[in-house]
């Protein structure tokens, strides 16, 4: 992910699983904004015995820009038509 400073990497967000923290990567990326899921693979480690939380990682200089993305998937998966908060 990085060409630069590894201190300039920062969470973004912790979420319930690696299929959540995908979904999110690939609207980052939709978006111009590189990232990376971090603990995916402790969730295939265990099978389908535990939900292990997975992380999603940006570029500080995108984090604002990666939150306010965040948000509005949030919202928008939240909206009356759709009652569940994934995303």
């Amino acid at each position: 992910m990085s060409d630069n400073d590894p201190k300039d990497i920062v969470r973004l967000v912790v979420v319930e699983d690696s299929q959540e923290a995908f979904a999110i990567k690939t609207a980052l990326e939709s978006e111009g904004i590189r990232c990376q899921v971090v603990g995916d693979l402790l969730d295939a480690s265990f099978g389908t015995l535990k939900t292990i939380p997975a992380e999603v990682w940006v570029h500080q200089a995108d984090l604002e820009r990666a939150q306010k993305l965040l948000e509005e998937l949030r919202s928008r998966s939240a909206g009356p038509s759709n009652s569940s908060n994934s995303i």
